[in-house]
């Protein structure tokens, strides 16, 4: 039986999560971006995550050895890209080089976290392959030579989201009257990693951090957490220290995020004391007022952003009647600042005449 909760070592945790509080309740900040990156950047969990959820059947030879991870800074230099995004130079073991000068294959993988798609993907994933291309024209001794070659680049996304991902997957397919350019057109195609697409039997084969971590990512249902709690109070018997104590921290984040945080503190508090055969019981109905919570947060803000909506139309109704603004302040409850700016942008629309100020 282990220890109960240790303190030091909740309080290193909440503080690897960065948490703050806001008008609208306890959230995580930018959890996702610093965390999915740190993961990815060890070694051992990319190269599993890639050769189980990209499919490249060529990356079962590729060991620790041969991965280098690459510093972005050349790409933020032109464009802007996400704290999650990692890119990974794999030297090719000479078994597999088909053509003797070739050297590595580049892939880049983006965390992709938002519930709204991006449909710009193609695109953003283009300009990111050129800067790396650029990158290694420019360290070239002499580009200008017959068997001239830029290096392979593998274009991945890994999505989390809990919408249906319905960005173009071909860059082709973002081009006007592309059909009318055949094979002289630009294409690519990269590869998604949907967590919510993935099946569970396909995920649960193996027992990897990486593996665990897509699991997470998956959930997105009550029915679906408890599933999963089942699961893991099976899966964790068998997981070394480091690795229970680093799944404590996604849960914190994930579970946190998506169904409250007192549901991860109470599921990572009995995975402490060792009770994870005992962790389904009662934890349903602390999901349950987690969720209330929620509808109950949700319902606040749905009135009180109706009121500000209905202010504001009565003060945009009373301007127009060259009513003052102290008076409208008091007939809609909007602060004087806000009465000023609706004034102001009002003007600039060509709605209210400059002389009609008070």
């Amino acid at each position: 039986m282990k220890q109960p909760i240790n303190k030091s070592k909740e309080k290193r945790i909440n503080s690897e999560i960065t948490l703050h509080q806001n008008d609208s309740g306890l959230e995580i900040d930018k959890p996702y971006d610093k965390s999915h990156k740190d993961f990815f950047s060890v070694k051992k969990n990319f190269l599993d995550f890639a050769i189980k959820y990209l499919k490249l059947d060529w990356m079962k030879d590729i060991t620790e050895e041969d991965l280098e991870q690459i510093d972005k800074e050349f790409i933020r230099e032109n464009f802007e890209t996400y704290e999650s995004d990692v890119i990974y130079k794999i030297a090719l073991p000479e078994k597999m080089k088909k053509d003797k000068k070739a050297k590595e294959i580049y892939i880049f993988l983006i965390q992709e976290m938002q519930s709204n798609n991006d449909y710009t993907m193609p695109f953003r994933l283009l300009t990111y392959m050129f800067c790396l291309w650029m990158r290694e024209f420019k360290n070239m001794k002499n580009p200008n030579i017959q068997d001239f070659r830029l290096p392979a680049i593998i274009p991945c996304v890994f999505y989390n989201g809990q919408e249906t991902w319905k960005a173009k997957m071909q860059f082709a397919d973002i081009i006007e009257n592309s059909q009318l350019l055949g094979e002289l057109g630009l294409n690519f195609k990269y590869i998604l990693v949907d967590a919510k697409k993935l099946s569970k039997e396909m995920i649960l084969e193996g027992n990897t951090l990486a593996d665990n971590l897509v699991y997470l990512d998956s959930l997105g249902t009550k029915e679906e957490c408890m599933e999963w709690i089942q699961t893991m109070s099976k899966r964790i018997l068998g997981m070394p220290d480091t690795e229970k104590c680093e799944l404590e921290k996604w849960i914190m984040l994930i579970i946190g995020q998506r169904f409250g945080m007192q549901m991860a503190k109470e599921m990572i508090d009995r995975m402490q004391k060792g009770d994870v055969e005992n962790m389904s019981t009662g934890l349903e109905q602390v999901f349950d007022m987690e969720y209330a919570k929620g509808l109950e947060h949700g319902r606040e803000q749905g009135l009180e952003q109706g009121r500000e909506e209905a202010g504001i139309e009565t003060a945009q109704i009373l301007l127009l009647e060259n009513m003052t603004t102290s008076l409208i302040v008091k007939a809609t409850k909007l602060s004087k600042e806000t009465v000023e700016d609706i004034r102001e942008k009002m003007i600039k629309e060509g709605k209210l005449n400059p002389s009609e100020e008070n």
